[in-house]
């Protein structure tokens, strides 16, 4: 023990890591004791991700439905 101190070290035995693991784990599972609620909102907004309707993406459909594989 005197020589832990000497070195400044900081050393955890197994029993002290398993206690803190097991107390992290049941402050997650219990959600951090946390009591408020989430509620749904009264409106939902969708916002198309590409911007435009007309995309550099959609070239290869472009070209096939010009040359009438789409009919």
């Amino acid at each position: 023990m005197n020589e832990m101190k000497k070195t400044g070290s900081l050393i955890i035995d197994r029993r002290r890591l398993l206690t803190l693991t097991a107390a992290g784990v049941s402050v997650a599972a219990f959600g951090g004791f946390a009591t408020s609620r989430a509620f749904a909102a009264d409106a939902i907004r969708w916002v198309s991700p590409r911007g435009t309707l007309e995309v550099l993406d959609d070239y290869p459909y472009w070209v096939a439905k010009k040359f009438g594989y789409f009919g």
